[in-house]
């Protein structure tokens, strides 16, 4: 017995030592790719999409201070604050790009990206960036730097339309046509994932206000015999037909959605975790079509992490979802046939994103709580038989009296 305590205590350290050493791998690439040369670059602060790409993109800004501010909590280390600072920077100057005149006055939304070799703007404003709007609130509250509360809430007040009215993006003057829209010809379609993290993020900021209960409401009904967005969304929605506009899940948006379910569609909450379940490591691939074959042979790191995360917080078995993240974050796409990384995508901010870092606290927690109720009941277990064995000694000695 005591060799297999000996195991068990030896085997949940070797786990939870991954765990913590993976958490800081992450954080520690991120600290690595963060442009912070020189001040005058408008990509200071940000994140190139890829490991040595050009692109710098928002909404790689709001995942990488999410899961640095994930890392600072978790290890106390300063550098991580420091780089999500500078990554607050960055998104302040992709909101402020009036002052260059990319854009014709300040709306409070953000440029979608630019390039660190032509610099160049993409001056297009997202309504997925509400992903800044959590990532800004956590911020302002480990810092209380008031200006991280400002432009949060400039970002909520200004996307804000795009989100209750299922927009894809603003296109300011003097570039663009000083109007919404959303993907396709005709214009009909939104993308899923990028609305499943606006709409979790003004959740944790909000709560389950109506315009969240709304917007969830809406985009859930939309429906056809062959697909059940019970499960998740399919990966492009056409909010004009109400009607999937592709023939896949994108299966992230099923632990994107689980909070918000968790409230006020607990059959779907319930209905998505038994699929996830049966589906096993099938689910690990970023889209299922409907007939739940998977769309090509890459697998998501991001999307493993989400599921992961649902997993754990619905008390079901996820060690074959953490050992995927141990082994492959940052690479965000892996094929599991050939056992190689996509080789386009690489490692990527995406790949250390706050779902990662979230779903790895999350197991340590788990963990550490888990190991503290194990080693109560055996100590429990072990005590009985022997307060037992003295109570007999005791009685047999008082009989002798």
């Amino acid at each position: 017995m005591i060799e297999t305590v000996a195991r068990r205590i030896e085997g949940d350290k070797v786990f939870l030592n991954q765990i913590k050493e993976k958490i800081l791998e992450l954080a520690d690439f991120l600290v690595k790719i963060q442009y912070a040369t020189d001040l005058r670059k408008g990509w200071y602060g940000g994140f190139p999409s890829i490991e040595g790409g050009v692109f710098y993109y928002t909404i790689d800004g709001c995942f990488a201070i999410d899961a640095l501010l994930d890392a600072y909590e978790f290890s106390g280390r300063r550098t991580y604050l420091d780089t999500a600072r500078r990554a607050g920077s960055f998104l302040r100057h992709m909101q402020t790009r009036h002052e260059a005149d990319l854009v014709d006055k300040y709306y409070g939304g953000f440029c979608e990206y630019v390039r660190s070799d032509t610099e160049a703007y993409l001056t297009r404003m997202h309504t997925k960036n509400l992903l800044a709007v959590s990532a800004l609130n956590k911020l302002y509250g480990i810092t209380t730097n008031s200006l991280y509360a400002t432009m949060r809430d400039d970002a909520l007040s200004f996307l804000r339309y795009g989100l209750e009215n299922y927009y894809h993006y603003y296109n300011p003057l003097p570039y663009g046509d000083n109007a919404w829209h959303r993907e396709g010809i005709p214009e009909t379609n939104i993308l899923a994932d990028d609305f499943s993290y606006a709409l979790r993020s003004v959740y944790e900021y909000e709560g389950l206000t109506t315009a969240v209960r709304n917007i969830y409401n809406f985009l859930q009904s939309i429906s056809t015999p062959n697909y059940n967005p019970r499960f998740a969304w399919a990966g492009y929605l056409n909010v004009v037909d109400k009607i999937p506009a592709v023939d896949y899940y994108d299966v992230v948006t099923s632990g994107l959605l689980k909070d918000i379910r968790s409230k006020i569609d607990v059959e779907s909450y319930r209905f998505s975790i038994d699929k996830l379940v049966e589906l096993g490591s099938k689910a690990f691939y970023w889209g299922l079509k409907f007939n739940w074959e998977p769309v090509d042979r890459w697998q998501n790191t991001a999307t493993v992490s989400s599921i992961g995360l649902y997993l754990i917080e619905a008390k079901k078995n996820y060690p074959e979802a953490l050992k995927y993240v141990l082994k492959h974050a940052p690479y965000i796409r892996y094929d599991p046939k050939t056992n190689e990384y996509d080789p386009v995508f690489g490692r990527t901010p995406g790949g250390a994103s706050e779902d990662v870092l979230r779903f790895l606290k999350a197991a340590h927690t788990n963990m550490v709580r888990a190991h503290a109720v194990w080693m109560v009941s055996f100590l429990i277990g072990a005590a009985i038989p022997i307060l037992f064995i003295l109570g007999v000694i005791g009685a047999s000695e008082l009989i002798k009296r």
